[in-house]
């Protein structure tokens, strides 16, 4: 027996184009974001699972009428507004505050359209989240801006993402002149394989301290600096940025140095001098 092969031609049938159309309906219906479908004098033809959720009475009950009787769902000014420019231009997107709006005309056929169909979504939550979240980086930046200490963030090759205003103002640099650099190139010669080497280090760690290095000024001048510091992590635990401080150590450094100075011209004299030399301990005078 012979069997019917199957077609690569679409099947354009009646059959066809009724379940497509079915198939389209349960679409809409189905559709998280809520939809209205009217006809050209605004009149409800048909409202969609989702929207229907958001009706004080039977949704049947609204079919056939304007859609001015869902002005408890939506702004009715903006909605009627929206329907003459998608009655004009063919389709149209609205933003407010609370809802999302897209619009347009739909024809069964030709190019007179028959009705309107209109797709919204309540975004107020969305934008209050977001309100929160840009509060949230304001007031970081705000605290990262007014640090007491300079403060520095790196991304993971070592470029500059931000710096504050201390560490602008213990530097001499510009913002402008900072960001997207490498951090060797404010080092001092000596001090960058010792940096490529710890930011290593850093990043396996995930913190450091009392990093020190030779930081160079805007004046070409050389301050000596201790960092500490940690990395930020994304969501998925993949490198973000570091966080660091530094403080000007150039004062404790040339005391330091000017004290280990000191005592080597000590044990130089000491060790050359012709005079015998006691050194007695205090208080108990044991040599």
């Amino acid at each position: 027996m012979l069997q019917k092969k199957s077609s690569s031609i679409p099947d354009n049938s009646p059959d066809m184009s009724e379940r497509l159309l079915r198939l389209q309906a349960e679409i809409v219906m189905r559709c998280s974001d809520m939809v209205v479908l009217l006809d050209m004098d605004s009149r409800i033809l048909i409202i969609n699972k989702a929207l229907q959720e958001q009706l004080a009475d039977s949704w049947d009950n609204f079919i056939g009428k304007h859609v001015s009787v869902l002005k408890d769902v939506f702004d009715v000014t903006i909605v009627n507004d929206l329907i003459s420019e998608t009655v004009r231009t063919g389709n149209q997107h609205s933003n407010t505050e609370s809802f999302e709006y897209s619009a347009w005309t739909v024809s069964d056929s030709g190019n007179t359209p028959d009705a309107i169909c209109i797709m919204f979504r309540d975004i107020s939550e969305i934008r209050k989240t977001s309100r929160a979240l840009r509060e949230s980086e304001e007031k970081y930046r705000s605290i990262f801006d007014y640090a007491p200490l300079p403060t520095q963030s790196l991304d993971e090759d070592g470029n500059f993402i931000s710096v504050n205003r201390a560490w602008i103002e213990a530097l001499g640099y510009k913002s402008e002149e900072v960001v997207g650099t490498w951090f060797g190139e404010f080092l001092h010669i000596d001090s960058q394989p010792v940096f490529r080497r710890q930011f290593k280090e850093f990043k396996r760690l995930g913190q450091i301290h009392n990093a020190k290095f030779r930081m160079r000024r805007k004046d070409d001048r050389f301050i000596d600096v201790s960092f500490d510091g940690r990395i930020g992590y994304w969501p998925d635990g993949t490198f973000k940025q570091t966080y660091c401080t530094f403080k000007d150590t150039t004062r404790e450094v040339a005391a330091e140095n000017a004290l280990k100075l000191s005592e080597k011209r000590y044990r130089t004299l000491h060790d050359i001098t012709p005079i015998g030399i006691i050194t007695v301990r205090l208080p108990d005078l044991q040599i």
